[in-house]
C-alpha cells in the first residue's frame, strides 16, 4: 500500500528547484511566471519525463500508477503516447533537439513562433499566476513520459544532439529563451543523465509509492 495521496506529485518533485528560480514575487499578490520561463520549466520536465519513460517503457502502466485513478492506468498511458504522436506529427519532421520540438510546438498552439515580432515580444512578457501554471507544468512532464516510451530511440538521439554534440553558438542561442540551461553545456552523457534521474525517481517512489520500487526495478 502506498502512503496515500503524496504531498508532492512526481513532476512537482522534479520541478521544485527550476520553478523557484523563475517565479516572480511581489509584496502584494500571488507569485507569477512569464511565458518563456514557464515554457523553459515545462521543457525541462518534458525531457525528464521522456528519459524516465524511455528507461521504463516496458513498465509504463506501472509508472502510470503514480498519476492515474486506480484501474485507469492503461488509459492514461495510452493518452500520454497518443499526445506524443500528435506532437511529433505537428512538428512535421524529425526534431534535432528537445528545444526544437517542445518550444516550437508549444508556441504554435497559441499562434506564436520564436522571433522578434511584436506579438511574440508582447506575449513573452505576460505573466500567469503560479497557481494556474502549476497544472500545466506537471502535465508537460507527464506527457514527456509518453514521448520517451513511444519514441525511445528519438529521445536518446535528441538528448545527445542537445547536450553532447551541440556547439557553443547553438547553446548560446537556445539560452536566450530557455532559462533552465546552464551557462555552458553540462558535459553529461545520456547514460549519466538517465542514471541520475532513475536515482532521483527511486528516492521519490520509496517515499510515496514504496510498493512500486521492485516492479519498477529501482534501487535505493
Amino acid at each position: 500500500m502506498n502512503k496515500g495521496v503524496p504531498e508532492l506529485s512526481l513532476m512537482a518533485y522534479f520541478g521544485m528547484f527550476p520553478v523557484s528560480q523563475v517565479i516572480e514575487k511581489s509584496l502584494f499578490g500571488s507569485p507569477k511566471i512569464r511565458l518563456m520561463p514557464l515554457l523553459s520549466v515545462c521543457q525541462y520536465l518534458f525531457e525528464i519525463g521522456a528519459i524516465i519513460g524511455r528507461a521504463r517503457r516496458n513498465k509504463l502502466h506501472i509508472l502510470a500508477k503514480m498519476f492515474a485513478v486506480p484501474g485507469k492506468e492503461q488509459d492514461l498511458a495510452s493518452y500520454w503516447q497518443e499526445q506524443a504522436q500528435e506532437r511529433l506529427y505537428s512538428y512535421g519532421e524529425e526534431p534535432g533537439t528537445f528545444f526544437d520540438l517542445f518550444i516550437t510546438t508549444e508556441l504554435a498552439t497559441v499562434g506564436l513562433r520564436l522571433d522578434s515580432s511584436r506579438e511574440f515580444l508582447k506575449a513573452s512578457q505576460e505573466k500567469m499566476p503560479l497557481k494556474e501554471a502549476e497544472p500545466i507544468i506537471k502535465l508537460k512532464g507527464e506527457l514527456g513520459i509518453g514521448f520517451g516510451s513511444k519514441f525511445p530511440d528519438l529521445t536518446e538521439k535528441m538528448f545527445r544532439q542537445q547536450y553532447e554534440r551541440i556547439d557553443i553558438g547553438r547553446w548560446s542561442e537556445m539560452k536566450k529563451y530557455i532559462t533552465t540551461l546552464t551557462e555552458q553545456p553540462p558535459g553529461v552523457t545520456f547514460e549519466e543523465r538517465e542514471q541520475q534521474l532513475l536515482s532521483q525517481l527511486a528516492v521519490y517512489v520509496n517515499e510515496y509509492f514504496p510498493e512500486l520500487i521492485k516492479p519498477l526495478r529501482l534501487r535505493i
